[in-house]
C-alpha cells in the first residue's frame, strides 16, 4: 500500500446529524514519509488569522495535539488552521504531493516552511472559490506539490474554511502513484455517471412513449443522482459549473433535497399508494415529501448548518422508511414493492458503509470508499428493470384482454349462425313473400344508389369549388397550405427535396390603375394559365397564394431543378401577349425560390420564409428576375 496520511477534519458529515465534529488521524505507512506533531486551532469569532499569526507564540495554547486516532471537537462553523511535520525518508528520485480529497472545501491556504530557518515558502490557494485555474493539479481533489528533499523535513500549515459540512482529508503521496490512483477512481465515477445517464435517457424515452408519470418521474429522480454524484465528486464544480457562485453554495443541499423529493414521489406514484392499504403509507409518504419540499426551498435560499444537520438525519430516515413500506407492500403481494426494498436496501447499506469508513469505524478500501456511488449505481439499474418490469406485465395484460374480446367476437359469431340456422326453414316457407320484398329492395337500391351518384357528383363538384380560386381557376390559399404541409412531411420522412416558388405578378396595380380591375382579372387568368403549362407535373401544384401572387409546389424538386422552372415561367410570361386598348401591356414577374428536404416539425414556416425573402429580394434587385433563398 503506497505511503499516505489521511487527516479527516470532519464538522458536520453530510449524513450524519447530531454528531459532534471530530479529526481522524491516520499513519503514513511503509515509512517513505513520517508524521510528527499533528495539531488543530480553530479562529476565533470574527478573527482572521494569517499563517505566521496562527504560528505566534500568543497562540500557542490554542494549537491541541491530535495525538489520538479520533479526536472529539465541538461542533465549529469557524475556519480551522492545521499544522504538523512531514519528515521525507524516501529516495531521492520520488517527487511528494499533499491531497485534499473533499471537493466541497470553499477556501484552502497551504503554507510550509522550513521548521530549522523558519522561512516560509510562497503560499498556494485552493479551493472552490479559487477556480480550476488555481488548480496545481487538473483534478476534482485539491492537490499541493510538496517540495521535501531526501532526508528533509517540512512543517504544513494549512486553514480551510467552509459555509456547509465539509472534511479536510489530506493524503501524503509521491505524485506517480497517486496520479494512478486518480485515474482509478476517475474510471469508476465516469462508469458509474455513463450508467445514471443511460438510465436516464432509457427512463425520459419510455415517458415519452408510455406517457406514464411514474417514468417522468423517476427520470427527474436520476437527474438529480447524477448532479448529487457530480457535487460530492467535485467533477460538477470542476466542468459544469464553475465560476457558479449561487450555485457553487447551493448545490449539495439543492441536489440532495430534490433527489430525495423526486424519490418520494416516485414511490408514491409507481406503487400506487392512493390505492392501497393501510392508508398511513400514504400520509407518511405525503409527510417525507411534505418535508423534502420545504427543504428544498429552504437550501435554495437559505442553506446552514441546522438545515444540513436535519437533512443529513432525514435521508437517512427516509432511506429507511422506504425499505419499511417496501417489506409492507410484499406482504400485500405487491410485485414491484420487491425492486423497491432491494433497491432502497443497496443505497442505504452503501451509504452506511461510506459513513463507517469515514468514522474509522471500519477498514477504509476501495469499496467503502464508493459503496455510496456504487449503491446509486445498482439502485438506477434495478429500479428501471422494475420499471421495463412493469411494461412487460402491462402488455401482457392488454394482450390478454385483446385475446378475450377475440373470444367473445368467435362466441357471438357462432350464436349467430346457429340462430341464422335455426332461422332457415321459416325462411324457406316465407320465400315467396320474400322474393317479393327482395325486389322491392332491389327497386328501391337502385333508386337509392342513382340518388348518392347524383349526390357524389354534387359532393365532388363542391369539392372541386371549395379548393379553387374561382377566378384564376387553379387552387386556392386553403388546398395549397393542405399541400405544402403533407409535402414537407413527406420531404422529412423521405429525405427528398421540395420547392416553393412565389410568383409576384411586377406594377400589378397599375393594370388595374390603367385599364381596370376586369383588365386586372384577365392577366391573373393569363399568368395562371401559363403557370399551369410550366408546372404540368401531376405532382406539381399551383395555387393563387393571394392578390397577385402565386404558389407553385414542385416535391422532389432540387434547388437547380426548381431556378430551372421558376425561369421557364420568368421568360413564358415576360412574351405573354396581353393586349389592352389595342396596345400590348407588357407582363413580368418577379421570383422566390426556396428547396430543401425540411424538418416535419417546421418545414411549412422554413419554406415560406425562404421564398418569401428570395421573393423581396427580386423585387429590391429590379424585378423581372428569379431569386433562390440563401
Amino acid at each position: 500500500m503506497w505511503p499516505r496520511l489521511v487527516l479527516a477534519a470532519l464538522v458536520v458529515f453530510p449524513l450524519l446529524a447530531g454528531a459532534a465534529g471530530r479529526v481522524n488521524v491516520l499513519g503514513a505507512g511503509a515509512g517513505d514519509v513520517r508524521i510528527e506533531g499533528v495539531e488543530v486551532l480553530f479562529e476565533a469569532a470574527g478573527e482572521r488569522l494569517t499563517a505566521e499569526g496562527a504560528m505566534s507564540h500568543p497562540l500557542a495554547g490554542r494549537w491541541a495535539a491530535s495525538s489520538e486516532k479520533t479526536i472529539n471537537l465541538t461542533r465549529e462553523e469557524r475556519p480551522a488552521w492545521l499544522r504538523f511535520t512531514v519528515r521525507n525518508e524516501a529516495p531521492a528520485d520520488k517527487r511528494w504531493v499533499l491531497a485534499i480529497e473533499w471537493p466541497m472545501i470553499d477556501r484552502i491556504e497551504f503554507h510550509t516552511r522550513e521548521p530549522a530557518s523558519g522561512a516560509w515558502n510562497p503560499v498556494r490557494r485552493g479551493g472552490i472559490e479559487a477556480g480550476t485555474a488555481a488548480r496545481w493539479l487538473k483534478d476534482p481533489a485539491f492537490v499541493f506539490p510538496l517540495d521535501i528533499p531526501e532526508g528533509g523535513v517540512r512543517q504544513v500549515v494549512l486553514r480551510v474554511e467552509s459555509h456547509t459540512a465539509y472534511l479536510v482529508p489530506l493524503v501524503v503521496s509521491d505524485a506517480a502513484r497517486f496520479q494512478a490512483r486518480r485515474f482509478d477512481t476517475a474510471v469508476l465515477m465516469g462508469a458509474l455517471f455513463g450508467v445514471i445517464g443511460v438510465m436516464f435517457l432509457y427512463n425520459i424515452a419510455l415517458s415519452v412513449f408510455v406517457r406514464e408519470k411514474s417514468y417522468a418521474i423517476y427520470s427527474v429522480y436520476l437527474l438529480f443522482v447524477l448532479l448529487y454524484e457530480l457535487t460530492v465528486t467535485g467533477y460538477g464544480a470542476m466542468y459544469l459549473w464553475p465560476g457558479a457562485g449561487w450555485l457553487l453554495r447551493h448545490d449539495y443541499e439543492v441536489f440532495s433535497c430534490a433527489s430525495f423529493l423526486a424519490a418520494t414521489l416516485f414511490f408514491r406514484f409507481f406503487l400506487d399508494l392512493d390505492r392501497v392499504r393501510p392508508r398511513y403509507l400514504r400520509q407518511v409518504n405525503t409527510g417525507l415529501a411534505v418535508y423534502w419540499a420545504v427543504a428544498l426551498a429552504a437550501s435554495a435560499v437559505w442553506p446552514n448548518r441546522p438545515l444540513l444537520t436535519s437533512t443529513g438525519l432525514m435521508g437517512l430516515v427516509s432511506a429507511g422508511i422506504g425499505v419499511w413500506m417496501s417489506v409492507v407492500l410484499i406482504r400485500q403481494g405487491n410485485r414491484y414493492a420487491r425492486y423497491f426494498a432491494v433497491a432502497w436496501a443497496m443505497v442505504t447499506i452503501g451509504t452506511v458503509a461510506s459513513l463507517l469508513s469515514v468514522l474509522g469505524a471500519i477498514e477504509g478500501g476501495w469499496f467503502a470508499d464508493n459503496a455510496q456511488h456504487i449503491g446509486f449505481a445498482l439502485e438506477s439499474l434495478l429500479l428501471s428493470v422494475a420499471l421495463a418490469d412493469r411494461i412487460k406485465r402491462e402488455r401482457e395484460a392488454r394482450e390478454r384482454a385483446q385475446q378475450q374480446a377475440l373470444d367473445l367476437t368467435e362466441r357471438v359469431r357462432l350464436e349467430r349462425e346457429a340462430k341464422i340456422e335455426a332461422q332457415a326453414q321459416a325462411i324457406e316457407v316465407q320465400a315467396l313473400a320474400q322474393e317479393r320484398l327482395e325486389q322491392r329492395v332491389r327497386d328501391r337500391t337502385a333508386e337509392l344508389e342513382r340518388t348518392l351518384a347524383i349526390l357524389a357528383r354534387a359532393n365532388e363538384e363542391l369539392a372541386r369549388s371549395s379548393v379553387t380560386d374561382g377566378l384564376t381557376g387553379v387552387f386556392n390559399r386553403r388546398h395549397f397550405d393542405e399541400v405544402l404541409l403533407r409535402e414537407t412531411r413527406r420531404s422529412g420522412r423521405a429525405g427528398v427535396p421540395v420547392a416553393l416558388l412565389l410568383v409576384d405578378i411586377d406594377h400589378f396595380k397599375s393594370v388595374n390603375d390603367r385599364f381596370g380591375h376586369l383588365a386586372g382579372d384577365e392577366c391573373l387568368r393569363l399568368v395562371a394559365a401559363t403557370l399551369r403549362q410550366v408546372a404540368a407535373r401531376a405532382s406539381d401544384l399551383v395555387a393563387r397564394y393571394g392578390g397577385e401572387e402565386f404558389a407553385l409546389v414542385l416535391p422532389g424538386t432540387a434547388a437547380d431543378q426548381a431556378l430551372e422552372v421558376a425561369e421557364r415561367v420568368r421568360s413564358t410570361v415576360e412574351a405573354l401577349a396581353f393586349v389592352q386598348g389595342g396596345q400590348r401591356v407588357p407582363v413580368t414577374v418577379s421570383i422566390g425560390v426556396m428547396a430543401a428536404v425540411t424538418p416535419s416539425a417546421s418545414g411549412v414556416d422554413c419554406l415560406v420564409a425562404g421564398a418569401d425573402a428570395a421573393l423581396y429580394r427580386a423585387k429590391a434587385a429590379g424585378r423581372n428576375r428569379v431569386e433562390l433563398a440563401g
